[in-house]
């Protein structure tokens, strides 16, 4: 009876987590990068402030854009977020590149 109730529990959260509506999951995905975007520009002033390189915040900058682009493009099928996934990726390797070098 006890495990009985425990999967119907489960399975109800499971539930729930798939009916998150869409509008719920944008704005998330905007909040978070909004708080990349700031925590980023804080670090490069500290950096620059200290005279320190500040090129690999830039890489975390285009990555985080990347991925996030990507991955709304591979979901949504749209081409618009695929192209701007890639460019940011090659951006983000071009400026590790330039880091590392």
């Amino acid at each position: 009876m006890n495990e009985e109730k425990t999967e119907k529990e489960q399975c109800k959260i499971a539930d729930t987590i798939e009916k998150v509506p869409k509008d719920i999951q944008l704005k998330s995905q905007n909040v978070s990068l909004t708080v990349c975007i700031i925590s980023c520009l804080v670090m490069m002033g500290i950096k620059m402030y200290l005279n320190q390189p500040y090129k690999d915040i830039l890489v975390i900058f285009a990555a985080t854009n990347g991925g996030k682009n990507l991955y709304i493009g591979l979901r949504t099928r749209d081409i618009v977020y695929i192209i701007l996934g890639v460019m940011w990726g090659i951006m983000s390797v071009l400026l590790l590149v330039d880091f590392l070098m």
